[in-house]
């Protein structure tokens, strides 16, 4: 602040004038002039690493994407949406006024505080088919080991082929896997004449 000549308390001033918008990860410490977010559906905007949302900080954003969403939100759910690791914001929630917290499955479900409202996104919750587990750590690598060697290969191809080493590797765990990376599976054309 030195250089700027003017107090912490000062440019605070300045910048809640101004309508400035704080970071809801990074303890807040970085600020975003309001017409400068493209925020998502969700109210989300991502600056690199730096997370901003419409709703305010990270109380009132948790509230707000479990409040939106049609079937609540696991904490893994809500740590992809907001790109954070959950362990690191989500005890703080377990009595949170503006969130009801269940167990559902063998995981915490955070649904709103609302009770009918709750009521229909854990009837959906109920109502869609049980999450497919992830592979593991060597599981994973081997996937991705063969789907970089092998680009044309199927989820059930590369299920197939890692049998032997890995019995209970699945094809839905295989688009489970690629799908909470963001990845796709790459396609390509077999040669006329070639067997898979």
């Amino acid at each position: 602040m030195e250089d700027l000549s003017t107090s912490l308390r000062t440019v605070r001033r300045r910048l809640k004038a101004w309508g400035a918008l704080a970071s809801f990860n990074h303890n807040s410490r970085f600020y975003t002039l309001p017409d400068l977010p493209q925020f998502d559906a969700r109210g989300l905007w991502f600056h690199r690493a730096i997370g901003f949302s419409s709703h305010g900080h990270l109380p009132q954003t948790i509230a707000a994407l479990v409040g939106q969403s049609p079937g609540g939100l696991t904490a893994a759910e809500l740590g992809q949406h907001l790109r954070l690791d959950p362990r690191s914001f989500l005890w703080q929630f377990h009595q949170q006024p503006d969130l009801q917290r269940q167990k559902h499955q063998g995981h915490y479900l955070y649904l709103a505080s609302d009770p009918t409202i709750a009521a229909r996104q854990k009837a959906r919750r109920n109502a869609l088919p049980a999450p497919v587990p992830l592979p593991g750590a060597a599981e994973a690598i081997a996937v991705l080991v063969q789907a970089i060697q092998h680009p044309e290969r199927s989820p059930e191809q590369l299920a197939h082929h890692l049998r032997a080493v890995h019995p209970h590797l699945s094809a839905q765990a295989i688009v489970a896997l690629f799908a909470h990376h963001g990845l796709t599976l790459k396609k390509t054309p077999h040669p006329p004449g070639s067997t898979a």
